[in-house]
């Protein structure tokens, strides 16, 4: 389907795109009274309506637009338990999604084309950083896809993975104020800023907008554009930092068998496979040089402490007395003015032929 340039990205994403008719259920055994039941999905999260240039994007179950203390209801326990995975099948939640294009999108292509994404729910995904399943068919079938997951967990800096921890961080994206949850939600919206600045129009591909983050003004920018020459997204790479909590999805599609053909309706259920999680943690360590450095550092302040002890101790040797040394006299406490007073041991103190003697009191000078 074409769009006409002269319509702001909002007219695309309100107005002209197809209207997703979807059924989407959940089937869990959740930590609640209720079990083994269906859930209507926009129960759980409000769907997020998305635009990438030609495409209407749909995303469900997002943190990002939860529907408030209904989706405490539907906490599940996604574990897997290697002593007892017959009991596992009864827990393992999946979703149920009969899709329904009343229009196909091309009058002459009957055939159901969409693209699917698993990622983390924090986030609107950055394209290019996850796998899209191609799901390309006849209209009536059944797609069956399980994922699995796996999560890694970095060091900020001054550590070599160098990454941030994006909780609760705002940032701006036009004139609204938005929370920026993830690394791809950061990439996307310095992305939005450059190119309102320098180029007053959007890019057509690459990015996947949310219309809470589009304004009024808002355009594509026309097919050949000096602004594709700018490297605008390798500059916004250097600003934004890897998450310090990163999820990986891989799915898969298992099935894809014939269904009931209702008003090209087109079933795709999404579940997770019967694997534990992989886990990564990064530990501080610490190089070879690194210890080198730091042993050598504490053993150089060691030494140093040594050397001045010993040092200390020579010069009271050297000497076989003590010495005061006085640079100030007070007028007002005639005290003795002398530059140098070395003590007996019977309180004189002695001359410079080494012999004590006793000086009468001097006014301060």
């Amino acid at each position: 389907m074409q769009l006409k340039d002269n319509l702001t990205v909002l007219d695309i994403l309100e107005n002209w795109g197809l209207d997703l008719d979807t059924v989407c259920r959940v089937y869990s055994h959740p930590i609640a009274d209720t079990h083994n039941t269906y859930h209507f999905c926009h129960n759980i999260s409000r769907v997020i309506e998305t635009v990438n240039y030609k495409y209407r994007c749909f995303t469900y179950f997002s943190q990002l637009n939860t529907t408030g203390t209904n989706s405490s209801l539907f906490k599940t326990s996604m574990f897997w338990s290697p002593t007892d995975r017959e009991s596992y099948k009864e827990d393992m939640a999946y979703i149920a999604m009969e899709t329904n294009l009343s229009h196909p999108m091309d009058p002459f292509d009957k055939t159901f084309r969409a693209r699917l994404t698993v990622h983390s729910p924090h986030m609107i995904p950055f394209p290019g950083f996850y796998t899209n399943l191609r799901l390309v068919g006849d209209w009536g079938r059944q797609y069956n896809i399980m994922f699995s997951r796996t999560s890694s967990h970095l060091l900020e800096p001054p550590y070599v993975t160098n990454c941030r921890d994006y909780n609760h961080r705002k940032g701006v994206s036009g004139d609204r104020e938005t929370i920026i949850e993830s690394y791809d939600m950061c990439l996307t919206h310095c992305i939005l800023k450059k190119y309102r600045e320098l180029c007053h129009c959007l890019p057509r591909y690459g990015l996947i907008y949310a219309k809470t983050w589009l304004t009024s003004d808002d355009h594509f920018c026309p097919k050949q554009s000096l602004c594709q020459t700018l490297n605008i997204r390798q500059n916004c790479s250097t600003v934004c930092r890897p998450d310090c909590n990163q999820e990986q999805f891989a799915a898969e599609v298992v099935a894809d068998m014939r269904w009931l053909d209702i008003n090209n309706g087109t079933g795709i259920k999404v579940g997770r496979k019967p694997v534990p999680d992989g886990v990564y943690r990064h530990t501080p360590a610490v190089s070879w040089i690194q210890l080198v450095s730091d042993v050598g550092g504490l053993g150089g302040l060691w030494l140093g402490f040594s050397v001045m002890a010993l040092a200390k101790s020579a010069f009271h040797k050297t000497l076989g007395e003590d010495c005061l040394i006085g640079t100030e006299c007070s007028q007002s406490m005639h005290l003795f003015c002398v530059s140098k007073v070395c003590l007996c041991d019977d309180g004189y103190h002695k001359s410079d032929n080494n012999t004590c003697v006793t000086d009468s009191p001097k006014t301060g000078m």
